[in-house]
Formats: C-alpha cells, structure tokens, sequence
C-alpha cells in the first residue's frame, strides 16, 4: 500500500536517495494520482493516514497534507496518531530530529505547524471532509480517506458533487511531483474511487483479502485475517456483502457486473 502511493512521487525514498534535499527530488519525480481498493480491517489507515505523512514530514518539513475524510471527525481521527509520534515517538525524534512541533503556529486536532523555514499561514497538515475546504491554494500531498460513506455513494446526487470536487478542485491543488490519493472499500461500482480507478494518469491498485496471485506469499490465502474470522464473516454478513466489503468485488457471484439498484439491498 505505502510503496503503491509513494512511488514516482518526491517522497519515493528511491528518488529521495539521489538528491541531497528533498526539493531537490522534483525534477526527477511526476504527481503521483493515485487509487486503491482496500478491505476492510487491513490497516489501511494506519499505513497510508498516518505512516505516509509521518514519513512525508520527517524528510520535508516545509510539506503541506490534507487529510480527508467523509467527514473533518473522520479525517481528525489519524491526525491525533500523527500529532502524538512527533510529540513522544522517541525512535522517531532520534532518525528525524528536525521533526518538531511548532505549538505558537498551532497544534490541534484539526490542523498541525512542524517547525520550517516557510513561515506560511498554510498549515503543515490539516484534516477535512468531502464536502469541506482545505486551506491554501496549494497541497504537495493529498490523501483520500474512505472519503463516500455508504449514503454518499448510493446517492446520484452526491456521488456526482464528491466526483465533481475531487477532480475540479482538489486535484488542482496539488503540485507537481505531489501525491493524490483515494482509498477505501468499495461502495457502489460507480463510486468515487472506482470512477478515478479508470481515469487516466490514475494508477489503481486492487487489494483483496486473499492473495489472488500468491504476490504475498501463498496463492489463495488470507494476506491479513485469519482464514477462520474470514469464514465467519462471509457467513455473518453473506455473499454479495462479503464480496464487496472482504474483495472489493464489483461483480456478483455470477460474473455479471453489479447494478446500482442491486446496490442499495447489499
């Protein structure tokens, strides 16, 4: 997951190890737009909302984030793990001592400063929802997270606003050599994320709870969940939405390709 959205990027630590600042990097990197299915309870939080923008801060402070959610709450809530490893993750202060809070400039919830040269009023990274702003005018990094909910992505009406934004306003935000990225599990097979999986410039990356192609091990076999907890969510919550919750599968049992309105009953 993390290589998928760092890589080609300016925070690529390949492109990272040619250069001697990371500024350096943007000649040598492209925007990284991104896709990605994921299942649900596969750490995809964890690894992309809070280990890729520690990682983005630590090798460039004067980097700006956006965390996006459904909701700002959503967003807000792997921003407070992020706050919490430049506060006290000593192993972290020890490899990037220059990886300080800035508590004057601001430190919340909401929105964070890391101590840098720029003396922007843009904040270091800051969290909002779907339908919200994001501060400043640029963003070198922009992650997506589970940014429909099940209502958003059910609705024509909504779908189509989300899409709207997302491409009219969010990807012209970000920078060259940035990184724009949306991930989740899949909702409907028009939502946001299946949409930008076939827009071109996006690199999509489909990620079961199986390992489909033995690419991590043993073809066949659960890459995070004991097989057992599998077998009882398939039988708790039934086919069509074991499918599309555990495979991000945008197709029945039968091979046919879902219908919205089949939707709306999985």
């Amino acid at each position: 997951m993390v290589r998928h959205v760092l890589e080609g990027s300016r925070f690529d630590p390949e492109i990272l190890k040619q250069v001697k600042r990371p500024r350096d990097a943007i000649p040598l990197s492209q925007t990284a737009y991104r896709s990605m299915w994921v299942p649900i309870e596969h750490a995809k939080t964890t690894w992309i909302s809070v280990v890729i923008p520690l990682w983005i801060l630590a090798v460039d402070q004067e980097t700006k984030i956006a965390l996006i959610g459904n909701r700002a709450e959503d967003a807000q809530k792997p921003m407070a793990v992020v706050k919490w490893h430049i506060e006290n993750n000593q192993l972290l202060r020890a490899d990037f001592p220059e990886l300080r809070p800035d508590f004057k400039a601001g430190w919340s919830d909401e929105r964070i400063f890391v101590e840098r040269r720029d003396r922007s009023k843009d904040p270091s990274t800051q969290t909002s929802g779907i339908t919200g702003t994001i501060q400043g005018a640029r963003m070198d990094v922009v992650l997506g997270d589970d940014v429909q909910n099940r209502k958003r992505a059910l609705s024509d009406t909504m779908n189509h606003a989300d899409q709207e934004n997302w491409q009219e306003v969010i990807e012209n935000r970000v920078v060259d050599g940035g990184i724009c990225a949306t991930y989740g599990t899949l909702q409907t097979a028009r939502d946001l994320i299946a949409t930008m999986s076939r827009s071109p410039g996006y690199r999509h990356l489909h990620l079961s709870a199986y390992d489909t192609d033995g690419r991590y091990g043993q073809k066949g076999a659960p890459i995070w969940m004991p097989r057992k907890r599998l077998k009882l969510a398939r039988k708790r919550q039934g086919e069509r939405r074991f499918a599309r919750k555990y495979l991000n599968k945008s197709k029945d049992e039968g091979g046919k390709q879902l219908k919205a309105k089949w939707l709306h009953f999985a």
